[in-house]
């Protein structure tokens, strides 16, 4: 299992968020054109949206959030999509 991460920040913001998370692939995505063609932007603004994907790329979990951190998925159910992989 692979953790990864896309971020559309600065290069050095980006490096400061993999320095807090070592066991996760981060992709900086500076153009937008992942988050975009995720469908994960409004204006000039990225949206925060969790998904686990299995290893044949099937989408397995979901959740699209605010910017509201109260809104973003928990640990626990980003743990139990991640079991639950075939």
């Amino acid at each position: 299992m692979q953790l990864v991460a896309i971020a559309a920040d600065e290069a050095a913001d980006a490096a400061k968020l993999q320095g807090k998370l070592p066991r996760v692939r981060l992709l900086n995505d500076r153009t937008g054109r992942v988050i975009t063609g995720w469908g994960r932007r409004e204006g000039d603004h990225p949206k925060p949206a969790t998904f686990v994907i299995d290893a044949t790329g099937v989408v397995r979990f979901a959740h699209v959030a605010g910017e509201d951190e109260a809104e973003w998925p928990t640990v626990d159910a980003v743990r139990a999509a991640l079991a639950a992989l075939p």
